[in-house]
């Protein structure tokens, strides 16, 4: 264990399930971690241990890592140098620690976020960040408030958007890549699709799920 580099762990999210698991020794060899969770997981208790919980900063190796925890994020807010990749899923985000987190990890590259909400602050957070090549936003439900985008970004080449969001915010946050080159879409209504993106007068690259 020592040595140990690589994990995955999958996580069952049947209800009422807690997984529990005390002091859980994960070396510091660690390089990747990846969390795969079997419907959602929304079971916490401040007072159990989960196996990602003791990560911190010290985990100078890790380079990809989900987090499913408030906790993990406020673990990292002070910033984790060789972390690149990152997968974000918590349905009851605090917002504070995740804005500290990502404001905290400027070098990341590839950020994945499956959260409840995408408000303004949020996704100009995001937008804020230097370093970032990609990033993929996905929900579970919906969202219908309507965001205004004030950061402008340079960094990110891949934008992959997979929930419903108002036609305005879709559009925000694309002007708002600059260097945008390629877009994965999911969006049930064509002729809206069609209408929107021809008033970004750039050339990108783009794929529309249905």
């Amino acid at each position: 264990m020592s040595h140990l580099e690589h994990v995955e762990i999958v996580l069952d999210g049947l209800p009422g399930k807690i997984i529990n698991i005390q002091k859980p020794n994960i070396p510091k060899s660690l390089k990747s971690l990846n969390i795969n969770l079997l419907g959602h997981f929304t079971m916490y208790e401040d007072d159990k241990l989960y196996p990602y919980d003791t990560i911190d900063p010290t985990y100078i190796n890790l380079h990809t890592l989900t987090i499913i925890s408030n906790r993990l994020l406020q673990n990292l807010s002070t910033g984790i140098p060789n972390l690149q990749n990152v997968k974000i899923k918590i349905m009851e985000l605090d917002e504070s620690k995740f804005i500290k987190f990502l404001k905290a990890n400027p070098q990341l590259r590839n950020l994945e976020t499956i959260l409840e909400e995408y408000n303004e602050e949020i996704i100009n957070t995001v937008l804020s960040s230097k370093h970032l090549k990609q990033w993929s936003i996905d929900s579970w439900i919906r969202e219908d408030e309507e965001v205004r985008c004030h950061s402008t970004n340079y960094s990110i080449k891949y934008l992959r958007i997979f929930i419903e969001l108002p036609d305005l915010t879709v559009f925000n946050i694309i002007d708002a890549c600059k260097g945008l080159e390629i877009l994965d879409y999911k969006r049930e209504d064509f002729e809206l699709t069609l209408s929107l993106l021809l008033k970004l007068k750039r050339k990108i690259d783009i794929k529309i799920i249905f």
